[in-house]
């Protein structure tokens, strides 16, 4: 995408101060953020002008589309000089030249575009429309082939038309290739100091922007711009304005303190529409240590950030009607339905799920999620006919990745979907790569990655993988869940059997209802020499699964070393598992 101000050169002689001002204010609460919620990254600024590139086409005329309509509204009310934008879009590769410059054949088309484009137009090539148009609800006005300068080949031009002054967010009946409306938006306010003169304002400045940093690679947070905002709100009435304004659901804020060298940092996590605080916890560190304080702060505050969001959801929408329920509200109501892994519960999930994607048919999260149910449903031994679940789940998975390909959690869960129940760990691991590579403070995808590292028998890698799931942390007792599991399996197949038993003990404390879990610790007590609790255990084990099987456990457990899948096969026959 190319970006340009439109007569920026006229309205900088008539009033450079006020023109330089209003482009930099724009460019970072509005442009900027809107680039970043549309999954995209801004490579160069030349001047007045941006490029800027996405995941897909699909999401670069989203942006489009919404920079237009907020632009388009900000000079309807703005008294000093009108920022307006022309807009070019093209779907190609980006080189990077000589190390500083993003050049070639794409990036020029897409200038020449802008260049083209009417003042708060929007103007495509034709595969940039032929993709958009298949998902987006928007039209496109056929302008026919264009010379441009300097390209040797004429170039087919479309105009993306949209209704004035409209800001584009995917709706319950959209059909968006995006899953940003499930995002929670969520604002940092400015950290203040109790007592005026205590220099804590560059350790504030410094701990949001690592905050901001460390949040924004959450899969389903939005972290709002508050890039501009010079002074901390002063009152309740202020914060909520504040928020309001930036559309944020939820808001961060913190009180510093200081004394005899030590600061004392208290940080509040509330709701917007209420101002009431959700979550709060106090840090401590030294004056001199601010770094220090920082990563306590971050980590503490990530740990806990989506399941302390999670259960305000919950808490919202549970009493909701069914058919009143939005997208986001189905998968935030099944969620609790398909980790609690019991039967009756578990197997009303995808009423929900299902609403999710009918209401929304590109709604990536729900496929993904639904995908997991029955990865769940097979692992737990609730499936009558697993080989038709395991296409169910990934037919499930490609529609996911079909609407969303850079979708972390969509990726997440193909990834576990391929190397459990399709036995692909290469594949698996390729898919929770690129994950992670998206998220890296994914907690489950580190986990999950350990599990598919241990399947393919490389447990020592597997136990790194699980070690920075631990780092990242979270109080989500799913993802908690699915670490012990990790590490649980990467110490018993390393042949560490009393370490192995530690986390599988860990792991149903966390959720006793998970069945692959006693599995895992059944197998690890009989061989650290604790065969009657390995007994006990595998009678629970069958109360909860009366359907487990020595032999359909043996052809169909993900594990590819057959010295691997022996430790569990033994260790069933010595417990007197069903054969």
């Amino acid at each position: 995408m190319a970006v340009d101000v439109a007569g920026y050169s006229k309205l900088v002689e008539l009033d450079e101060p006020g023109t330089l001002e209003a482009w930099h204010r724009l460019r970072c609460e509005v442009l900027e953020a809107s680039v970043s919620e549309h999954r995209g990254t801004v490579l160069e600024r030349r001047g007045d002008g941006l490029l800027i590139t996405f995941d897909s086409a699909v999401h670069a005329v989203q942006c489009a589309a919404d920079l237009q309509a907020k632009f388009a509204g900000s000079a309807t009310r703005s008294t000093g000089p009108s920022i307006q934008l022309r807009i070019g879009i093209h779907l190609g590769d980006v080189p990077l030249v000589a190390g500083t410059q993003f050049e070639g054949h794409g990036v020029n088309v897409a200038f020449r575009l802008e260049t083209l484009s009417p003042v708060g137009g929007v103007l495509v090539s034709k595969p940039v429309r032929d993709e958009a148009e298949r998902l987006l609800p928007f039209r496109f006005e056929d302008l026919g082939p264009h010379r441009l300068k300097n390209l040797a080949r004429p170039v087919h031009v479309f105009r993306l038309r949209t209704t004035p002054g409209r800001v584009v967010h995917a709706g319950l009946n959209s059909c968006v290739a995006s899953n940003e409306y499930l995002k929670h938006r969520i604002a940092i306010v400015r950290i203040r100091s109790a007592a005026a003169g205590a220099d804590l304002e560059p350790i504030g400045e410094s701990i949001v922007a690592e905050l901001t940093s460390a949040l924004s690679r959450a899969h389903d947070l939005r972290v709002c711009s508050t890039a501009e905002l010079r002074d901390a709100p002063s009152s309740p009435a202020d914060v909520w304005s504040l928020l309001k304004g930036l559309d944020a659901q939820y808001g961060i804020s913190g009180v510093a303190r200081r004394s005899d060298g030590r600061i004392r940092v208290t940080m509040e996590i509330f709701e917007s529409g209420t101002l009431s605080i959700i979550w709060a916890e106090t840090f401590e560190g030294h004056f001199d240590d601010p770094f220090g304080l920082e990563d306590k702060i971050v980590r503490g505050v990530t740990r806990v950030i989506q399941s302390v969001i999670q259960g305000a959801e919950r808490a919202r929408v549970v009493q909701r009607p069914f058919d009143e329920l939005e997208p986001k509200d189905c998968i935030v109501r099944a969620m609790p339905l398909i980790q609690k892994l019991t039967t009756r519960e578990f197997l009303s999930a995808p009423t929900f799920l299902r609403r999710a994607y009918k209401l929304n048919p590109a709604c990536a999260d729900a496929y993904a999620w639904h995908a997991w149910w029955y990865l769940l449903k097979v692992g737990q031994g609730m499936s009558p006919n697993p080989a038709a679940d395991t296409a169910a789940a990934s037919r499930l998975i490609d529609k996911a990745l079909d609407h969303d390909p850079g979708n972390p959690l969509a990726l997440t869960i193909s990834g576990h979907v391929t190397g459990f129940l399709l036995r692909d760990s290469k594949l698996a691991m390729d898919l929770m790569g690129r994950a992670l590579h998206k998220n890296p403070a994914s907690m489950l995808g580190w986990s999950v990655m350990g599990l598919a590292q241990c399947y393919s028998g490389h447990p020592e890698a597997a136990l790194k993988s699980s070690r920075l799931a631990l780092k990242v942390g979270s109080t989500d007792p799913h993802a908690n869940m699915y670490v012990c599991a990790s590490l649980t399996l990467a110490n018993l197949l390393g042949r560490r059997f009393d370490s192995a038993v530690q986390w599988g003990q860990r792991m149903l404390q966390v959720n006793p209802n998970f069945t692959a879990g006693h599995r895992m610790l059944i197998t690890a007590l009989v061989h650290g020499g604790r065969e009657q609790e390995a007994c006990t255990l595998a009678a629970r084990m069958l109360r909860a699964e009366p359907t487990f099987r020595i032999a359909r456990f043996e052809g169909s457990y993900a594990v590819q070393k057959r010295a691997d899948l022996a430790l569990f096969l033994r260790a069933f026959e010595r417990t007197q598992l069903p054969a």
